[in-house]
């Protein structure tokens, strides 16, 4: 693959936040909730047959949404170039090292975002009036959704972590 459209570098980056900080190997739980679940959900939906309905709604919030995020990751790689320049004592190691996880999980958010609005546009186009999109594709729709909301469900979670690190500096500040 050309190396001007290769996704890989994201990926990559993505995976090194799921390690264990103390043993530096994949930290194997994290695997489990954010690979594991979502395939559950998926076999699990494949195995009842289930048809997802009006995925052409679906489709437009997930679109919006995966826009938004690209917003995110231009906003949290402004501030990591922010937080570079600073040279006070705000700019710790911890703080630098949760903003980059950061911004390599919501860069990951919207590869998800957009490799699932691609599955929605065909569950959408293949979907037969009542009986909804074929239930593999499906399947791989919530399989992929599920990832992408435990996914940002982990972004959040590193928000918080860095706005703690940033209170708790101020606090022995003062």
């Amino acid at each position: 693959m050309s190396s001007k459209v290769s996704v890989l570098p994201t990926i990559r980056a993505h995976f090194q936040t799921l390690r264990d900080d103390t043993t530096n190997t994949v930290h194997r739980p994290d695997l489990a909730i954010f690979f594991g679940l979502p395939a559950v959900a998926g076999v699990a939906m494949a195995v009842k047959q289930v048809r997802l309905q009006d995925v052409s709604s679906y489709l437009g919030g997930l679109a919006v949404f995966t826009a938004l995020l690209f917003g995110l990751v231009i906003f949290v790689f402004q501030l990591r170039l922010q937080l570079q320049d600073r040279d006070d004592q705000l700019r710790r190691a911890n703080q630098e090292e949760l903003i980059d996880q950061l911004f390599y999980n919501v860069n990951y958010s919207v590869l998800l975002g957009i490799l699932t609005t691609t599955v929605g546009v065909v569950a959408a186009s293949t979907a037969d009036g009542d009986r909804g999109a074929p239930v593999w594709v499906s399947a791989l729709l919530v399989t992929l959704a599920s990832h992408l909301l435990l996914t940002i469900f982990m972004c959040i979670k590193r928000v918080h972590a860095s706005y703690n690190t940033v209170i708790d500096e101020r606090t022995v500040r003062r």
